[in-house]
């Protein structure tokens, strides 16, 4: 389970969207997709 989740964590393309799209002050938008997607 450890190597899915560094895998998950490290190499998801959507992870780093959401990230950099928070940094831009697009909080809305990251936590939207972020909460269907993790929930």
């Amino acid at each position: 389970h450890l190597n899915r989740n560094s895998s998950f964590s490290r190499g998801s393309p959507m992870v780093i969207g959401v990230k950099c799209a928070d940094q831009l002050g697009a909080n809305h938008i990251p936590v939207m997709f972020s909460k269907g997607k993790y929930t």
